[in-house]
């Protein structure tokens, strides 16, 4: 494999933004990573609900996140 990213639980979603970043969904929220090491660059808040499903527009620049509420 070229990067191994660490989750919390099951990934539930990986898009790749306009400049190469991965976003990576999972039980605790969403996070913007480095494509080539994984290490996270930004955690996005998502109130504690885990990402349900994750899509990046065409464009790479907007990112839609379907969240669970406990």
């Amino acid at each position: 494999p070229v990067a191994t990213f660490q989750a919390v639980g099951d990934v539930r979603g990986v898009g790749f933004t306009a400049s190469g970043e991965v976003l990576v969904g999972d039980r605790d929220g969403f996070s913007r990573r480095d494509p080539k090491t994984g290490d996270v660059r930004e955690t996005f808040d998502t109130e504690d609900n885990g990402v349900r499903a994750l899509a990046v527009s065409p464009s790479g620049e907007a990112a839609a996140v379907a969240l669970t509420y406990s």
